[in-house]
């Protein structure tokens, strides 16, 4: 149900495209101009409402492989701890096409309260179309349309997350 409202959606914006380059269009002569002037002006702003998607998208990614990094204090080889994670509430960062809110996480020693490990967490959430409809109509919340929502340092494939696994008691699923 949700494809067909995202399909007749694309439609009406194709047909609206049309009427706006038909009417861009409309008093030159040779029809072959008009349709060509009228396909360029379809194509060129088909994508116009998700261009901020794409460029969040793009900033997003280069944020994530830029500044997204955990950090694991130096410890006693061998040590093992009882982690306890927690985050920050969290702020908003400027200057970028969508609203990307920045976290920063910390793995503590539950028994010493000492810092293990620290990191960044960043939260990337929709654009135009995802606010005026008040949320992702897959039903995903605030997340964009067309890239990933999260971004954290603590993959299961990082070579720093194995090092965590072997300082804590705890089981990493």
């Amino acid at each position: 149900m949700i494809f067909l409202l995202i399909l007749l959606a694309i439609v009406l914006w194709v047909v609206v495209l049309y009427g706006a380059g038909y009417f861009l269009t409309f008093f030159i002569k040779p029809k072959w101009i008009r349709h060509a002037i009228g396909l360029a002006v379809l194509v060129s702003l088909f994508t116009l409402p998700l261009r901020d998607e794409m460029e969040g998208g793009k900033e997003f990614r280069k944020l994530c492989r830029d500044s997204a990094a955990m950090q694991i204090m130096q410890t006693e080889p061998g040590k093992k701890f009882d982690l306890r994670y927690s985050i920050t509430d969290g702020s908003m960062l400027k200057d970028f096409a969508l609203p990307i809110q920045e976290h920063f996480t910390k793995y503590t020693d539950a028994s010493t309260g000492q810092v293990i490990a620290t990191g960044k967490t960043y939260t990337l959430y929709g654009g135009r179309i995802v606010r005026f409809l008040g949320g992702n109509p897959m039903g995903t919340g605030n997340k964009p349309l067309m890239s990933e929502s999260t971004c954290a340092v603590f993959h299961q494939d990082d070579p720093a997350n194995s090092r965590l696994r072997d300082l804590s008691n705890l089981t990493f699923k």
